[in-house]
């Protein structure tokens, strides 16, 4: 016979361990025994209550990767082949591949921002000023030298230029004031930050909408 063990938690967080014949497919005797608790030697002493003899014509036993199945399947089964859930396989298998993407996805993002920077350092500050500050495309646009505080580090968002209407403030992370402070260096207060080219200037760079924005944006970048 063909049998599959596994643990499921039926009510209030209460773990069961069951064991279902695989040969009736779901219909009446799948159930071969519920056991309350995950414990080995809790289960391996309710499972010895089958006659010995039944338990030695088990040919297969279905079970995960845990320490206390395979004791179990090993104490209570010891003639049956041991076989892995392939439903636990796949998990560890998708888990990986996964920890995999995430990892050249990070180095992709790391490569894309190191090109930024090198070769568009106005593109690179504005999306630093997104990333860090929080501030809207539409707003740093705004954004004037005069509204840049860096021995206060925070930046003043006027109500003027602001989405809602509000004044506020967003602060300046270290990373980001070594970003302005590069910026800043020899630029008049009334300037604007980004202008034509992206680049600083009394010229109000002006866009309908964030879409705009960022499109201008990216034409400037060429690399």
């Amino acid at each position: 016979s063909h049998l599959s063990i596994d643990e499921t938690s039926l009510s209030h967080g209460e773990l069961y361990t069951i064991l279902t014949n695989k040969s009736a497919k779901g219909g009446k005797g799948c159930i071969v025994a519920i056991v309350a608790g995950t414990k080995a030697e809790t289960v391996i002493e309710v499972l010895r209550k089958i006659p010995e003899s039944l338990r030695k014509k088990v040919a297969e036993i279905t079970l995960d990767m845990a320490g206390s199945m395979t004791m179990i399947a090993k104490r209570c089964f010891p003639r049956a082949v041991r076989v892995t859930d392939r439903f636990h396989v796949q998990r560890l298998a998708v888990e990986a591949l996964q920890e995999i993407r995430i990892k050249h996805r990070w180095e992709a993002l790391d490569q894309e921002n190191d090109a930024i920077e090198q070769h568009e350092p106005g593109v690179y500050l504005f999306t630093r000023l997104m990333y860090f500050a929080f501030i809207r495309p539409g707003e740093i646009l705004n954004l004037q030298f005069s509204h840049i505080h860096l021995r206060e580090a925070y930046i003043t968002v006027h109500g003027l230029i602001s989405k809602n209407g509000k004044t506020a403030t967003a602060q300046i992370i270290p990373a980001l004031a070594n970003e302005l402070e590069g910026r800043l260096v020899f630029q008049k207060p009334e300037y604007y930050l980004f202008s034509t080219g992206i680049q600083p200037a009394s010229i109000h760079f002006r866009s309908r909408n964030h879409s705009g924005v960022m499109k201008r944006l990216w034409s400037n970048w060429d690399c």
